[in-house]
């Protein structure tokens, strides 16, 4: 009786931490879809092979749930998620540094350049 006890109590450690994590990046498919489309043009923008094409979409993944949880948790202070988003994007870039080539981080310091360009453009175009 004890072991199956202790097996039982083993099995549920084991699994805790992954149920906690679920929760954290569960994207909405619309996310999950866009998640899927800037990691392929990152990928092919900075011709990253697979391994990293993973890596950079766990991060972006990770990053996207984050980014849309400030959004739901500080829409009534402006301020706060200002500096919370900078904080996601600061934690975003130290983390690409782990597997990105300084050649690879100067193309993506371009294409994200390009693509604030893009963003700012369209969001005053909805204006």
């Amino acid at each position: 009786m004890k072991r199956i006890l202790s097996f039982v109590l083993f099995a549920l450690l084991l699994t805790a931490p992954a149920f906690a994590q679920v929760s954290i990046l569960d994207l909405s498919p619309e996310l999950e879809k866009k998640c899927t489309s800037i990691t392929q043009t990152m990928t092919q923008k900075l011709q990253l092979n697979e391994p990293a094409y993973i890596q950079l979409k766990a991060l972006n993944r990770n990053r996207m749930a984050k980014t849309a949880e400030i959004m739901r948790s500080y829409s009534n202070n402006d301020s706060l998620s200002l500096e919370k988003l900078r904080e996601v994007e600061l934690d975003y870039e130290q983390q690409l540094i782990t597997f990105l080539s300084p050649k690879q981080m100067e193309v993506y310091a371009t294409y994200r350049k390009d693509a604030s360009d893009f963003m700012f453009v369209a969001a005053k175009e909805k204006m």
